[in-house]
C-alpha cells in the first residue's frame, strides 16, 4: 500500500476497491504512520477499482486524523466514479485533489 514519498507527503496506494472488507487495513496503515510522525498524505486511487461508502468514510477518517495532528491529506488520480461519488456526497472540500506543480 505504501509508495513512497512525494513533495513531502508519504504516498499511499489503494490497489483494488476501498471497501468494508479493506478499510481495517486502510485505517491501520494511516494510523500506523500518523503514530511515527508522518501527518501529510497523498492517497493514490488510479488502481482502485471502486470506493463505496464504508472506503469513503475511512478516506475522511484518514483526512480528519492527518488534520487533528496537523497535516493533511489530499487524493490523487480518482477514477470518475470516485471522483463523482467526492461531488455528489459533498466531501470534495474535505480531500481535495492532488495537482502536481
Amino acid at each position: 500500500m505504501e509508495r513512497g514519498e512525494r513533495d513531502g507527503f508519504s504516498v499511499f496506494e489503494v490497489d483494488g476497491r476501498l471497501n468494508l472488507t479493506s478499510t481495517d487495513e486502510f485505517r491501520e496503515v494511516i494510523a500506523r504512520a500518523i503514530g511515527e510522525g508522518r501527518i501529510r498524505f497523498i492517497i493514490d486511487l488510479q488502481d482502485a477499482e471502486s470506493v463505496d461508502s464504508t472506503g469513503l468514510g475511512a478516506l475522511v477518517w484518514a483526512a480528519t486524523n492527518a488534520r487533528r495532528h496537523g497535516g493533511e491529506l489530499l487524493i490523487a488520480n480518482p477514477n470518475e466514479g470516485v471522483r463523482m461519488l467526492l461531488e455528489l456526497t459533498s466531501t470534495a472540500k474535505l480531500l481535495p485533489l492532488h495537482r502536481p506543480a
